[in-house]
């Protein structure tokens, strides 16, 4: 839509400085009139084309990092974890300026355990975009592994102020919670999490655990059910540890 609307104004501006030129050309006899027309439009479609061409490349490169990217992250997302930071080690040597290939670069490695190398990837990301709220989220992750719970809060809390109907930052903070003991803070937060985002069976199955920890079977049970149905890996985990803390 806005590439339609600068094609239109940038048109229309062409044709008010051209005026006298356009009549000129189309206060002509009718043998000629089809060919002037033809030349008008190449003489306004070059300048045009011109004015626009920076939007134009700008569209393509972005869809092209995108579909590049989406291709990583399918890998990344079927476990070939190998393979995926294989491309994406070659995405981001390529275009070092990229901030989404290093943040999906450092998810990779955080997968693969290789914590450290994580965090200088999520890092780079942030230094080329500090709006990065993904980056900042799962970087929180890296201190949330080595135990810095205060470190992981604060991640989770800064992407929340850059977009704060992000689900992942309020199911990480959840996790936290938990962690420190704070089952009602840690219910709250997930129930957050699945108010932004309904879609990710592990937000689903965090509200599960919180549910179970403030001893609502019955709302544990139904979220269980339905991360189950999304497809989330560690279903019998969950209904292994429901069965022996109730027992």
């Amino acid at each position: 839509m806005k590439f339609v609307f600068e094609v239109i104004i940038n048109g229309l501006v062409i044709l008010y400085l051209y005026r006298p030129v356009v009549k000129k050309y189309f206060g002509i006899s009718q043998k000629y009139r089809i060919i002037r027309i033809v030349v008008s439009i190449c003489l306004i479609s070059i300048p045009l084309f011109i004015s626009v061409l920076p939007s134009l490349i700008d569209q393509f490169t972005y869809f092209y990092y995108m579909g590049q990217l989406g291709e990583i992250s399918e890998i990344y997302l079927q476990g070939d974890l190998d393979r995926a930071l294989t491309e994406a080690n070659k995405f981001v040597k390529k275009y070092p300026e990229n901030d989404l290939a290093w943040t999906i670069r450092g998810n990779i490695l955080l997968d693969k355990g290789m914590v450290n190398e994580a965090e200088k990837s999520f890092k780079k990301a942030l230094i080329i975009n500090p709006e990065n709220f993904r980056a900042k989220s799962t970087l929180g992750l890296v201190y949330k592994m080595r135990g810095d719970l205060d470190k992981a809060l604060s991640q989770y809390k800064k992407a929340i102020e850059i977009k704060p109907n992000y689900g992942q930052a309020y199911t990480n903070i959840a996790v936290v919670k938990l962690m420190q003991g704070l089952y009602e803070e840690s219910l709250h937060y997930a129930k957050l999490g699945y108010k932004y985002d309904k879609s990710d069976p592990v937000i689903v199955a965090n509200l599960s655990f919180c549910y179970h920890a403030v001893g609502d079977y019955k709302n544990r049970d139904r979220y269980l059910k339905m991360a189950e149905e999304m497809g989330y890996k560690n279903v019998e985990v969950l209904k292994s540890v429901y069965t022996e803390e109730s027992n």
